[in-house]
């Protein structure tokens, strides 16, 4: 919820009424909710569902972009930027940040750059803190390696990048209206990503809300596939029958996830929220009675 008319909820308060101004939550292994309030200047704050209270983990309530020099300071004591536009969280626990053209680090207390260097260009390969990184869209991997979508040769968001051993990557992209539905990673495209996702097993999920798909990719062997969506222009099925995931009808898949079991978890546009299950059908969340997947 939102209100910009109250105070900010003070640190260790339990909130009668919530005002986070946030487009960004992500969950921290012991359940708490870290999520990011912009009218607050862009701090991270974490909310205990147990104790009902809530804290602040970076930010100085500065409205300023964080700079070169504060790389390693206390969070709390530098601006970590001004427009938050996603958060993920790593196996350790550390707090990954996509703000104002770069990815930041947050662990132990203390803030690092993790890649980027403010500058606005398209995304090359290189060391992780020389590029250009303008993404809205993080997930981290078991092993640590960050994934985001970005912009290769001012196509707009249509590849898929990731930090690994201090270097930025490209692992797929390009910009088309439509590509096989199955084949080698060097042949996937993409119109405009808008959600990244790592499964378990090191398998990315990337939606492609305008070209109506979520494509599967296979890391390990170089190779991808549709997991849902039959594409711009595509015949598919609906939610009245059963319905496989790469015949669905998508209308604009804008965020992809895993449950717990492994599932693939969608969010469209049209359809509300989704989830393939183990029977390779298309089952909606949103109309559960519980609201559970």
């Amino acid at each position: 919820a939102q209100s910009g008319e109250l105070p900010v909820v003070p640190d260790g308060e339990t909130p009668r009424i919530s005002q986070f101004d946030t487009d960004n939550i992500a969950i921290l292994g012991d359940g708490r909710i870290v999520f990011s309030e912009v009218r607050a200047a862009a701090r991270l704050r974490v909310f205990d569902p147990t104790a009902g209270t809530i804290e602040t983990i970076a930010g100085n309530g500065v409205e300023s972009e964080m700079r070169d020099s504060h790389d390693g300071m206390p969070a709390l004591e530098v601006p970590i930027g001004i427009l938050i536009d996603d958060i993920a969280v790593g196996p350790d626990g550390s707090i990954y940040v996509a703000v104002d053209f770069r990815i930041i680090r947050i662990a132990g207390g203390r803030v690092f750059i993790h890649a980027g260097n403010r500058r606005i260009a398209p995304t090359v390969e290189g060391p992780a803190r020389e590029v250009s990184i303008d993404t809205s869209v993080i997930a981290v991997a078991k092993d640590g390696t960050v994934y985001f979508e970005g912009d290769r040769s001012s196509e707009g968001r249509t590849s898929v990048w990731r930090v690994r051993n201090g270097r930025v990557e490209l692992v797929a992209g390009g910009v088309s209206e439509t590509c096989p539905p199955s084949g080698a990673l060097d042949e996937l495209r993409f119109v405009s990503i808008d959600g990244v996702a790592v499964s378990p097993d090191g398998d990315l999920l990337v939606a492609d809300s305008l070209g109506a798909v979520v494509h599967r990719v296979d890391l390990a062997d170089r190779t991808y596939s549709r997991e849902a969506g039959v594409g711009v222009g595509g015949q598919g099925c609906g939610l009245s029958e059963e319905c496989p995931g790469p015949l669905m009808d998508l209308r604009g898949p804008k965020g992809v996830a895993f449950d717990s079991f492994g599932h693939p978890v969608l969010w469209d546009e049209t359809w509300g929220v989704l989830r393939i299950g183990a029977d390779g059908l298309v089952h909606p969340v949103t109309s559960y009675n519980d609201g559970r997947l």
